[in-house]
């Protein structure tokens, strides 16, 4: 009994409330956006910032740092481009050709491997090449979600399998169990985004 106690009392020892934090309000941002409510964006713009700074002070993730800034700052643009009704809010999603995603992707790779090598040679970060291919298709597939383009979530489901690994493996607990749900959650939003 005494194993069970002293589990429990090293666990909320150890426990990262900002972790915590961030970890629900990016669930909440997802299943917001997921709804089509402005208001994910507040949420997701509270988190990032969490993330960001964690990214930084704790975890060596440069990339997704400037990744989760550049999240804060769709944030604000996201508040001011969603209308107030959430049933409006999807109406006006369409989307993209196939040669289009093809692009996008060959340009991001391009992109990552330039990050890549920026942070591989210039840095410490932890895991140069996975941090940056990530960060930039979570760039692209935010501005897709921004614009309403219902296969941002497959990219999302993608760049969450991703995260989870990394997370992971730098001991991110909560951000990595936050990947998990992010993941579960995009392939809801695909669903709903679908059917609209």
């Amino acid at each position: 009994m005494d194993f069970f106690f002293q589990t429990i009392q090293t666990y909320f020892q150890t426990l990262d409330y900002l972790g915590l934090i961030a970890l629900v309000l990016g669930l909440i941002y997802v299943i917001l956006a997921a709804k089509g409510y402005r208001s994910c964006w507040i949420a997701g713009i509270i988190s990032c910032s969490i993330i960001a700074w964690q990214d930084t002070s704790i975890y060596n993730l440069y990339a997704d740092a400037v990744l989760q800034i550049f999240y804060v700052f769709v944030g604000i643009v996201g508040w001011f481009k969603w209308h107030k009704n959430p049933e409006d809010q999807l109406q006006d999603s369409y989307e993209l050709k196939s040669v289009r995603h093809l692009q996008l992707i060959i340009g991001g790779i391009i992109i990552s491997i330039g990050i890549w090598q920026l942070l591989y040679y210039y840095s410490d970060a932890a895991m140069p090449f996975l941090d940056s291919i990530t960060s930039i298709f979570a760039v692209i597939a935010t501005i897709m979600l921004l614009y309403k383009i219902p296969s941002n979530w497959i990219y999302w489901i993608v760049i969450d399998i991703c995260y989870i690994y990394i997370y992971q493996r730098q001991g991110a607990d909560f951000f990595a169990y936050l990947s998990a749900i992010y993941l579960v959650l995009a392939i809801y939003g695909f669903i709903k985004w679908r059917k609209i």
